[in-house]
C-alpha cells in the first residue's frame, strides 16, 4: 500500500477512536471488589461483538451484558436476538433504554435465561468480583452517560 512500518506506527498513535468504541474499564462493586466493564456499544453487528467478547471473556470469572436499547433501532434488537444472545444462554442480560420490552421479549425466546430491565446503573454495584460486564446494543442514553462518566473518572452509581 506504499506505507512504511514507521509511518504506519506513527499514524496509529495519532488515531482518535470514536466515542464508545472498544475499551475495557476497571470498576468496583459496592464491596470495593474489582470487576471490568467492556464497552462495545459501538460494535453494531453480532459477529464482531461476539469476537470481542470471546477475546476478553477468558480473563474473567462470570459474564454479564448490558443491552442498551433504542426505540428507533428495533432491527438491532432482532439481530442480537437471532445471532448473538443464543450463544450466551448462561449469562444475565440487563436491558436499559426506552422500549426495553421489545428486546426483553425477543431475547427470551432463544437467549439468556435471566433478563432484567434496569433504569439506571445501580445494578453494577452488585456485580461479583472478577466478572466482566459487556455493554452492547447502542451508545445513546444511559450507555452514553455511563461511558462519559467512566472516561472522565466521575462514575457513581445512579
Amino acid at each position: 500500500m506504499g506505507v512504511g512500518e514507521e509511518e504506519f506506527k506513527e499514524g496509529i498513535r495519532r488515531v482518535h477512536f470514536d466515542f464508545g468504541t472498544q475499551k475495557l474499564y476497571p470498576m468496583k462493586n459496592r464491596a470495593g471488589e474489582e470487576f471490568s466493564f467492556l464497552c462495545l456499544f459501538s460494535a453494531n453487528d453480532p459477529l464482531s461483538t461476539k469476537n470481542n467478547v470471546e477475546a476478553e471473556r477468558r480473563n474473567h470469572r462470570e459474564l454479564y451484558f448490558l443491552y442498551n436499547h433504542r426505540e428507533d433501532r428495533p432491527d438491532r434488537a432482532l439481530l442480537f436476538a437471532r445471532h448473538f444472545f443464543p450463544h450466551y444462554k448462561d449469562c444475565t442480560v440487563f436491558i436499559s433504554g426506552r422500549g426495553a420490552s421489545l428486546p426483553k421479549r425477543l431475547f427470551s425466546k432463544d437467549g439468556p435465561a435471566r433478563i432484567v430491565t434496569v433504569k439506571d446503573t445501580g445494578f453494577l454495584a452488585d456485580i461479583p468480583a472478577g466478572s466482566l460486564v459487556v455493554g452492547v446494543g447502542n451508545i445513546k442514553g444511559m450507555g452514553y452517560r455511563l461511558i462519559k462518566a467512566l472516561d472522565e473518572g466521575s462514575f457513581t452509581y445512579e
